[in-house]
């Protein structure tokens, strides 16, 4: 299925993976722009996550205390989501990346695993091309790729999220969000997505624009760090994945993993099969 020595890390194995019984621990970094809110869990190597726009790091929940058996995971919550500070006036890929450094600094981790979904794959990605030495592995999760045009139209469509006083906005960013489901998104999962994408919302718009102006097909030509491309079978962003690998350098090693179905929210609809392709791939 794949060539240049590329492999797939699809096939799920028999086992389960094991599960840290203690809940992940919430804790608080102080940087100069403001407080990164971030759950924890594990005491191995370090293996940062970095969610998508309109959700926080509580789309790693399930995930966390799998991946916690053999690493210290960090899920931080970007600013202007979840519980961390509103977001900086002036917002680019460039400086939330940066940002990312400047957390993991404050809690001394000098080098770590990252992964990143959608456009947590942005920050990712620019973190890896400016602090190789920084990044053991990549996961890029569903990588976004946007026309111009698209580009626009994501930006029109959250802020057509804005607030009504008879609560319309609340349907509207369920109708918009439920055209990410997948055959294994569940009524329980739509309520988390959208209850962490109305308390996103201020700040959203600005992330987009600021994220979709980066443009990933710049960087992955110059990408350094072994990396492997993840999706789930429905997601929507699922058809960059070969494309995108094709413009990583031939010296940089890169595999490919789908999830059959799941979509856009993968770590919530399929914690066991995500945690342990990631841990096969990072421990190999």
């Amino acid at each position: 299925m794949l060539d240049c020595g590329h492999r797939f890390l699809g096939q799920p194995a028999k086992e389960e993976v094991v599960v840290v019984t203690s809940a992940p621990r919430q804790g608080y970094v102080d940087l100069p722009e403001g407080q990164i809110h971030y759950l924890t869990a594990g005491t191995g190597p370090p293996l940062l996550l970095l969610h998508l726009t309109t959700f926080s790091s509580d789309l790693f929940a399930d995930v966390i205390p799998l991946l916690a058996a053999k690493y210290r995971v960090i899920a931080m919550d970007r600013f202007g989501h979840g519980t961390s500070d509103p977001l900086p006036l002036v917002v680019s890929a460039e400086g939330l990346a940066e940002t990312v450094v400047g957390f993991l600094d404050a809690l001394d981790v000098a080098d770590t695993f990252v992964l990143g979904q959608h456009t947590g794959t942005v920050e990712a990605l620019e973190m890896a091309v400016a602090h190789p030495r920084r990044v053991r592995k990549l996961v890029l999760v569903a990588t976004p790729d946007w026309s111009e045009e698209s580009r626009a139209e994501g930006v029109r469509t959250l802020r057509a999220m804005e607030p009504d006083m008879d609560g319309s906005h609340m349907a509207r960013m369920w109708g918009q969000r439920s055209e990410w489901a997948s055959p294994s998104t569940t009524p329980q999962i739509m309520h988390r997505v959208v209850m962490a994408a109305l308390h996103a919302m201020g700040s959203s718009p600005d992330i987009a624009k600021a994220l979709q102006r980066h443009h990933v097909t710049e960087r992955l030509p110059v990408l350094q760090v072994p990396t492997l491309f993840l999706a789930g079978e429905h997601d929507h962003m699922r058809v960059h994945l070969d494309q995108h690998r094709s413009f990583v350098p031939s010296t940089t090693p890169t595999e490919l993993a789908i999830i059959e179905g799941a979509g856009a929210f993968v770590a919530l609809e399929k914690p066991q099969e995500f945690a342990r392709i990631v841990m096969d791939y990072l421990g190999s």
